[in-house]
């Protein structure tokens, strides 16, 4: 595994251990998604959106009824959010969160996960009941592939296009084709679930992932 991914997931467990106890803070009730966005750590859970400042204070960002399943980046638009909610499958903000717009009422989701491609790329991926991508900041979705079995996280390479990883219960799955195919990556002699990851811009011998 590339010293990226190490990377990745270090950041993840200090979020998730390191961080005071607020993140479990009884008030956030199921959360969906932890997302790192201008400085600040975004929450997504069953009761809404929140956000962690850097010097750990919480506070509500906005509040919905059913939460938000899926949050991510608009790869086209650096500094607008998509979502995803049981009433609306594809929401956009660009004011950090505050305000949601409906971008399509009529997309294959509610999807429990989504996924912003690489720079320049301009997809997105939600999880459903199969792999979806759009093309146009969520307008529009195509179903592209089936997805890996006991999935649990699903990331984009921030550099290379269709590039995907999948964090399942069995390990790690690549996808070099935006999702239509799956190779298991690795050689572990045990299988090892992985809970989430993120892609970083480059490996420990300076190429890109």
């Amino acid at each position: 595994m590339s010293r990226a991914f190490l990377i990745g997931l270090s950041l993840v467990s200090a979020l998730l251990f390191r961080t005071p106890l607020a993140l479990a803070a009884p008030e956030f009730g199921h959360i969906f998604t932890l997302l790192a966005h201008q400085g600040e750590v975004l929450v997504a859970s069953e009761r809404g959106l929140f956000v962690v400042a850097p010097g750990g204070a919480v506070s509500a960002r906005s509040l919905r009824e059913g939460g938000f399943q899926a949050l991510t980046t608009d790869p086209t638009h650096p500094g607008r959010l998509i979502a995803s909610t049981e009433t609306a499958p594809v929401l956009r903000s660009d004011d950090g969160g505050r305000q949601w717009t409906t971008v399509s009422s009529d997309a294959k989701g509610p999807f429990a996960m989504l996924a912003a491609g690489a720079k320049g790329d301009g997809q997105l991926y939600g999880v459903s009941d199969a792999l979806y991508a759009s093309k146009d900041g969520g307008r529009h979705w195509q179903r592209v592939g089936n997805l890996p079995e006991k999935l649990i996280h699903l990331s984009a390479s921030a550099v290379r296009a269709q590039r995907l990883y999948a964090g399942t219960m069995t390990g790690l799955e690549l996808s070099d084709d935006g999702g239509a195919h799956w190779t298991r990556a690795g050689m572990s002699v045990l299988p090892t679930p992985l809970i989430q990851l993120t892609a970083r811009s480059m490996d420990s011998n300076g190429g890109a992932v």
